[in-house]
């Protein structure tokens, strides 16, 4: 096995845990009168999440649960002691329910209500990377010909392509080199080198990250091995045939076993004119797949 692909099976185990169910992960924040709370979430294997709540009068909180049942459940510890709490999706909702039992056996509640705090969210073009042709990564269309991709101008660089309607604003990375916008219902956040996106409508994930792939024919030569971490419980295999995307780029679909469920994903890989891109994912569990998927990665793709 390459160490593309090694590379790149790290970095879809670390968020598989989270693709197929309610993601929590994130900054939220309330506003109640002259105070603001804001929660922080992280959600990692096995439904664990940690976190803390801070309000602006400098309380602060350590949050520890576990999701069950798309619910998160645990014990919200303080300075002046522990409490109970649930936290749970209602649209673009989290409501955090603290529980509270008195000194006579007294259950007491109250519910907060947050909303996802503003993140970043199209990434090819920091990258020198040309724009697909669209349609030419739809799983089940036939490739078009081929058609001429406009010449690249030695200077400026190139110019981030416009973000599409309903979407949000651009965003850039200098790190990895990209700028993106991100798919209308997503918000982005950066986990080491990869970016992460998540959504309170959609299940599953998105994820952008770094390759040094020199070649369409070494990036389809991995590709065709599949996705495999028996340790992490992953299996995915390719479900389609690969398909060119715009001149310097490859696209496909794959299926399988993630922590023990059915998954499905749609990936585009792109390469830079001097070698190495990036390849964009989006996972999710089987049932919940559908076309919108391949059409947020085309969009970040640049299409």
């Amino acid at each position: 096995m390459t160490k593309n692909v090694v590379i790149f099976i790290i970095g879809v185990a670390v968020f598989a845990c989270a693709a197929f169910g309610q993601n929590f992960r994130g900054s939220w924040t309330m506003t109640a009168g002259t105070t603001k709370l804001t929660l922080v979430l992280n959600q990692g294997a096995g439904g664990q999440v940690t976190g803390t709540l801070s309000s602006s009068t400098g309380a602060v909180f350590q949050l520890n649960g576990r999701v069950e049942e798309d619910v998160v459940m645990g014990t919200c510890q303080g300075q002046a002691g522990s409490s109970q709490f649930e936290a749970s999706l209602e649209g673009s909702l989290l409501i955090l329910t603290l529980i509270e039992t008195g000194a006579t056996g007294e259950v007491t509640s109250r519910s907060l209500e947050f909303t996802r705090a503003a993140g970043g969210a199209s990434p090819s073009a920091a990258l020198g990377l040309p724009p697909a042709q669209a349609g030419a990564a739809a799983p089940k269309a036939q490739a078009p010909s081929p058609t001429p991709a406009p010449p690249q101008p030695a200077a400026p660089a190139p110019v981030a392509p416009q973000p599409p309607r309903g979407a949000g604003s651009p965003v850039s990375d200098a790190e990895m080199g990209i700028s993106f916008t991100l798919p209308t219902g997503w918000s982005g956040q950066k986990q080491g080198d990869a970016m992460f996106l998540t959504s309170t409508t959609y299940k599953g994930f998105i994820l952008i990250q770094r390759h040094a792939y020199i070649s369409i024919e070494q990036m389809a030569n991995d590709a065709r091995q599949g996705i495999v971490d028996e340790a992490a419980g992953m299996r995915l295999m390719p479900a389609s045939q690969f398909q060119a995307f715009g001149k310097n780029g490859l696209a496909g679909e794959f299926s399988g076993m993630v922590q023990g469920r059915q998954a499905r994903t749609y990936a585009v890989g792109l390469i830079a004119p001097g070698g190495g891109g990036v390849t964009i994912m989006a996972a999710t569990e089987a049932p919940s797949y559908t076309e919108a998927y391949p059409g947020f990665v085309r969009s970040i793709a640049g299409v």
